[in-house]
């Protein structure tokens, strides 16, 4: 895949600040750029494009830590291996485990986010919470169960038993989120406006125009696509069905 045109990933850090994602999430997607687009670079060779990717103020905060020792050992890292631990050193969370843990019990399921989505969030912030023998599947179960936004969503999981494993309980959690948004799709107005006839002037809609009998399928099906009207003399229409003087049927 030599010479493919693959855009750059957005910059790490091009301004002064706290960046917007976790280094060692930006630089697998940087990792994943460096494949795409080919060439099988040595590790010193791709100094050059990460120095390029991480912005201006990336730039300068890895002249601040440049000559920082890091571990394993020095001199069996390749330059770019050096380079992406120091700069995993200083972007490293500074609020440490306590601060995952605080972010991940914060976390509830947005407005529009489906339990998927919501699911896919939980599992990213767990791997930083370091909860040992209190796995990280049943933390996420139990954090769904805490931060789903539906009431009647969170009733329907509290019926599983103990046993039920992540997986059951995000299947579970998505029938009753999908049973409750057709439920509210079947009751909305534009639900009943088509399966509800209105009344008064509307109600014509149910009569066919030219013979005042109910609808047909198809105009064909008109006992009067033949007949003259002896108000207008044109064809095609009765004369109680004449625009001369047109009335419906009352139901």
């Amino acid at each position: 895949m030599t010479g493919v045109n693959i855009p750059l990933p957005l910059a790490f850090l091009p301004l002064p600040g706290e960046p917007n994602v976790a280094f060692d999430e930006w630089i697998e997607s940087f990792e994943f750029f460096l494949t795409a687009r080919g060439g099988d670079p040595s590790d010193d060779q791709k100094v050059a494009p990460l120095m390029c990717c991480i912005g201006a103020e990336g730039q300068a905060q890895y002249r601040a830590v440049r000559d920082q020792v890091v571990d394993p050992p020095y001199m069996m890292m390749s330059e770019y291996e050096r380079a992406v631990a120091r700069l995993s050193q200083r972007f490293a969370d500074r609020g440490g485990i306590m601060s995952a843990r605080l972010k991940f019990r914060q976390r509830s399921q947005l407005p529009g986010e489906s339990i998927v989505e919501f699911v896919a969030a939980l599992r990213k912030l767990v791997q930083k919470c370091k909860f040992g023998s209190y796995g990280p599947s049943d933390a996420v179960k139990e954090q769904l169960i805490m931060g789903v936004a539906s009431e009647k969503v969170r009733g329907t999981m509290l019926l599983q038993p103990e046993e039920t494993t992540l997986e059951q309980a995000i299947g579970t959690a998505s029938r009753a989120e999908r049973s409750q948004i057709e439920a509210k799709e079947l009751t909305s107005p534009t639900v009943n406006a088509r399966v509800q006839q209105p009344r008064g002037s509307d109600q014509r809609s149910q009569w066919c125009r030219n013979c005042t009998k109910t609808a047909h399928s198809s105009p064909e099906e008109c006992s009067a696509r033949f007949s003259k009207c002896f108000r207008c003399g044109k064809i095609g229409h009765f004369a109680r069905a004449c625009s001369m003087g047109r009335k419906f049927p009352s139901k």
